[in-house]
C-alpha cells in the first residue's frame, strides 16, 4: 500500500479498490479459493467441531492450513462480504485483508512502472 492511503479506510475507498485489486486473478481461482476456509475471523460464517483425532494430529503435527483460503483472494472476496454487509445493514467493519485489498490495487495500478528482468 502506498503511505498517502495508510488511513483511507472507507467503504467508498474499498469500493474504488475492489476491480482494479481483481483483476490480478483469473475469476476462476477466486471462486476456487471462496470453497476455502477463512482466516480472518470477521469472515468466519461456521466453524467445524473437531474431533478427538483430529486435535491429537493438530497437537502432534501442527494445525493444516491447506484448507485454508490464499491471503490475497481472501482480500478480494471479504471485502465484497463486508461491503455488501455495509450496503444492508449500514454497518462498517473491516479486518486486516482491506489494506491488503489497497495494496494490490497500487500493485494493478503500478504494473506498467514494473521492469521485469530476464536473468540468462
Amino acid at each position: 500500500m502506498l503511505l498517502g492511503d495508510m488511513v483511507d479506510i472507507s467503504p467508498e475507498a474499498l469500493r474504488t479498490a475492489l476491480l482494479p485489486a481483481r483483476s490480478l486473478f483469473s475469476e476462476e481461482w477466486l471462486n476456487q479459493q471462496k470453497q476455502k476456509n477463512p482466516t480472518d475471523p470477521l469472515l468466519y460464517t461456521q466453524l467445524s467441531m473437531a474431533s478427538a483425532g483430529q486435535v491429537s494430529r493438530a497437537l502432534r503435527e501442527g494445525i493444516s492450513n491447506k484448507d485454508d483460503v490464499h491471503p490475497l483472494a481472501q482480500a478480494v472476496w471479504g471485502t465484497e462480504r463486508i461491503l455488501a454487509h455495509y450496503e444492508k445493514s449500514g454497518e462498517f467493519n473491516f479486518g486486516t485483508f482491506a489494506y491488503q485489498l489497497l495494496s494490490l490495487r497500487d500493485v494493478a495500478e503500478n504494473l506498467d512502472n514494473v521492469k521485469i528482468c530476464e536473468n540468462g
